[in-house]
């Protein structure tokens, strides 16, 4: 039966020249008047064999699904403008795609922040610190304070000036907390609630505050960075066995929203994903700071967090100017730039044995398998703007952010 299928297929291409030769004739003859009926039906019989097997090879490539990296956004996040948007970038295939409108969801990792942090904090529209995350985010926030008090000599503003962008700022994060339904004094419980219905009633609450906090109109402060006292996580997720107990009461106190998550299985990144997946959007960008650097169990451990969320393809790990992300088993076109990006890249199968092929890279690969007991692809290097890769199982793609 194989042989007979393999026989037909053969035919079909053997017989396509003969097919439009007839098609020729036919436009010949139909233009005397004289159509030849039989070589009509000959055609449209060899045609439709030629269009059926065609189609079962784009069926068949179909199996595999198309992704496109626009990674231009990071040029929008790491530039001194207040937008984080880009307008256009080429998809590397004779077009241009419009960018999304997603939101730039930031979540900080209990681990040292590299020098791009600061930017990418300022321009996040959602801000979340896994646990321990949150000392890293204070103490950011404490070292820009006192580098802008140290250099606040050296200019002259109009008195009175800096207070009032302050006061603004403040007014702003108190009509922010209005419309989430967040108290700037403590709650008081209520008796109508018996300890079971009040744990209910607030989970309720704070299932409500988060789907505002995911759907709520996006206001961004442009200027941020001056005034670092102002930066707040807009949650705190985790079990909250690693956030120091005076940054725990410094965002307590200023209404920042706290979600305990109590598996001891899960990493903080993981009680972090999965607290918010449910509301993250295709056109989001997740970027988990913190991600790699000092130690290796844990940089393995975020890594792990990658495989295990592969149906969110928008999960970015920063750390050390690393910049890492997961591609799926498929077809994939990776848009980079070169005044964000170093040239230098990889592509490892931390996940296993991965068939692959590569375009745009100084060492492609061409259906090769790349494995940690035979080859990996590292120390390659960026040729080209759009990267095409396709391949049969996830694996990770490396590359490294300049300082900018």
């Amino acid at each position: 039966m194989k042989k007979k299928c393999l026989n037909r297929f053969k035919c079909v291409i053997i017989q396509t020249p003969r097919i439009f030769t007839k098609m020729s004739q036919r436009r010949v003859s139909s233009s005397t008047g004289t159509a030849d009926s039989a070589n009509s039906a000959t055609t449209t019989s060899y045609l439709s064999d030629l269009n059926r097997s065609h189609w079962n090879c784009v069926n068949k490539k179909k199996e595999k699904d198309s992704f496109f990296h626009d990674l231009n956004f990071m040029k929008h996040v790491l530039s001194n403008n207040g937008s984080n948007k880009s307008e256009s970038s080429p998809s590397g295939e004779g077009e241009h795609r419009k960018t999304d409108e997603g939101k730039l969801i930031t979540i900080i990792l209990n681990n040292t922040l590299c020098e791009n942090s600061a930017k990418i904090i300022a321009k996040s529209d959602i801000v979340i610190c896994a646990d321990g995350g949150a000392n890293q985010l204070y103490n950011l926030c404490q070292k820009l304070h006192r580098e802008k008090t140290s250099n606040s000599g050296a200019s002259t503003l109009k008195g009175g000036e800096i207070r009032k962008e302050k006061d603004t700022q403040i007014n702003e994060h108190l009509t922010y907390n209005a419309y989430m339904g967040v108290s700037t004094k403590s709650e008081h419980k209520s008796d109508k609630y018996s300890p079971s219905e009040r744990k209910k009633h607030e989970n309720f609450l704070d299932e409500n505050k988060l789907s505002h906090l995911f759907n709520i109109p996006v206001k961004r402060d442009k200027n941020a960075l001056n005034f670092p006292h102002n930066i707040l996580p807009d949650l705190i997720c985790g079990d909250f066995d690693s956030i120091n107990a005076h940054v725990y009461n410094y965002y307590k106190n200023k209404s920042v929203l706290f979600e305990k998550c109590s598996n001891q299985e899960d990493t903080d990144l993981d009680k972090c994903i999965d607290k918010i997946k449910r509301y993250i959007k295709n056109d989001d960008k997740v970027l988990i700071l913190g991600a790699t650097g000092n130690r290796f169990d844990h940089t393995c451990a975020n890594i792990s967090s990658l495989y295990k969320n592969v149906s969110i393809s928008s999960l970015y790990l920063i750390g050390e100017n690393n910049f890492i992300f997961l591609l799926r088993k498929g077809y994939h076109v990776i848009n980079t730039d070169s005044h964000v990006f170093e040239k230098n890249c990889g592509i490892l199968p931390i996940g296993g044995k991965c068939k692959i092929k590569t375009e745009g890279l100084k060492y492609d690969l061409n259906y090769e398998y790349l494995s940690f007991d035979r080859l990996i692809s590292s120390s390659n290097e960026i040729m080209q703007q759009c990267i095409k890769v396709e391949n049969d199982s996830p694996i990770l793609w490396h590359s490294q952010l300049k300082s900018v």
